[in-house]
């Protein structure tokens, strides 16, 4: 089963590499830049995993605002890791 995964990290090599590594092992990546996206992106379509860089808690919302704000349909979808 391929899971879908969104990736939050600011630095754009760092996801890439994150994402390749996810990708090879049959995932499916989305990868945002800030919690702020990170956040419409769960509410919109909950992810199966959401892997959050500590580097992307600053810019817009701390890491653990994006797993409590998540709505109930996903609170399983959005813990952390």
């Amino acid at each position: 089963m391929r899971s879908r995964i969104l990736v939050v990290e600011d630095d754009p090599m760092v996801a890439e590499v994150v994402a390749r590594y996810l990708e090879h092992d049959g995932h499916v990546v989305e990868c945002v830049a800030d919690g702020v996206e990170a956040m419409r992106r769960a509410l919109d379509a909950p992810p199966d995993l959401m892997v959050l860089g500590p580097s992307t808690w600053a810019p817009g919302r701390h890491g653990s605002a994006i797993t409590r704000s998540c709505s109930p349909r996903a609170s399983s979808t959005c813990s952390p890791t």
